[in-house]
């Protein structure tokens, strides 16, 4: 959606962060010089004198990179609901098995529940093969500490969705044992990925390999499909089910099992009877969810071998990506003033990023 059709409904109640970009100076009198074109007033505020930024926006962009760094993440697609908001996790230990191999993955829609299929999946010790399975000797399932069961979800009472999750992981075995390499993977078209064997998982553009070390990595989920900011009621078919995302650990030492501290993180938007007096204000901002998810995309693109970062240098980092995703959008960014509101705005976004969000290490 572009960015006229947002900023200019009469009818918006959503309560913004603005922030002005100045105009230009006017000439003084004893020198002619050429003013910058004056931005047209009927064009739309995003495009002349405002850039507006929504609370559930920048809750949403941190939430799609480091899920555990926020609370009270909304989902900013419209129609907009008053929800329940839900920060869920669990946590556990994977290894590598007999077969020198090991992981920890997600179906992130199997959140929404904590008595149905399982959300993560990981391996123990005496797992003995090498493609991804949900289940068998040495495979573990969990699922976050959600506040509703399957039964819930009957008739029209509930329907949910899930808003951004993700998986953090580092070493935690001895330094002498400290050798191999994890590979991280989203798989890109949210295709299940039950069964893919080591060359499957390598063999996408996007694997991302860690050498096995104590930094915390991360890999997190991003809604692709239609159907992943819709609302279900239905919690047992897709895209329910759908293992999106995985780290696979390799020993390089059939002798030594590798073992690594996990952390599954997700938020989660509830509506219907059961879910209204916990529920509160949502937000709308299509043209903020799309920059939003731009801005996820460049930091993917632009991390590259990432570790989970200190919070207040991701936190510019983010916002630096948002706001070069906000500039394609903005039609006075080619003077002076408008270069330098968007360094102010990418100082301010930053700025309010920080404290609406209450940061969890």
């Amino acid at each position: 959606m572009s960015s006229r059709a947002t900023a200019t409904k009469s009818d918006e109640t959503v309560v913004r962060t603005t922030v002005a970009i100045p105009a230009p100076q006017p000439a003084r009198k004893q020198k002619q010089t050429s003013m910058p074109k004056q931005p047209n007033p009927n064009r739309g505020s995003n495009q002349g004198s405002t850039l507006h930024v929504s609370p559930c926006v920048s809750k949403y962009a941190l939430a799609l990179e480091a899920p555990w760094y926020v609370d009270d993440v909304c989902l900013p697609s419209a129609p907009s609901f008053p929800s329940q908001k839900i920060k869920a996790w669990c946590k556990g230990i994977f290894a590598t098995g007999t077969g020198q191999v090991g992981y920890v993955g997600a179906a992130p829609w199997n959140s929404l529940t904590q008595d149905g299929n399982a959300a993560v999946f990981y391996t123990t010790g005496s797992y003995g093969g090498t493609g991804l399975a949900t289940s068998g000797a040495g495979v573990v399932g969990a699922s976050p500490n959600t506040p509703y069961l399957s039964a819930d979800f009957s008739g029209t009472n509930l329907k949910a969705r899930v808003v951004a999750s993700g998986l953090r992981f580092r070493y935690v075995g001895t330094e002498l044992n400290k050798a191999g390499k994890v590979v991280v993977l989203e798989e890109p078209t949210h295709a299940d990925m039950t069964g893919f064997g080591p060359n499957t998982i390598y063999g996408y553009a996007n694997a991302t390999s860690y050498p096995v070390d104590r930094n915390w990595r991360s890999i997190t989920y991003t809604p692709v499909r239609p159907e992943e900011v819709a609302y279900q009621t239905n919690v047992t078919s897709p895209p329910a089910g759908v293992w999106t995302m995985v780290a696979y650990a390799w020993s390089p030492d059939p002798s030594v099992k590798l073992s690594f501290e996990f952390e599954y993180w997700c938020h989660l938007e509830y509506l219907g009877f059961s879910a209204q007096a916990a529920a509160t204000a949502s937000e709308a901002d299509p043209y903020g969810f799309e920059l939003a998810r731009t801005a996820s995309q460049q930091v993917h693109r632009n991390l590259g071998d990432r570790p989970d970062p200190d919070q207040n240098t991701f936190i510019r980092y983010l916002s630096s990506q948002f706001y070069e995703a906000a500039a394609t959008s903005l039609t006075y960014v080619g003077s002076s003033s408008g270069k330098l509101a968007i360094e102010f705005a990418r100082s301010a976004v930053s700025d309010f990023i920080s404290s609406r969000s209450r940061l969890r290490y």
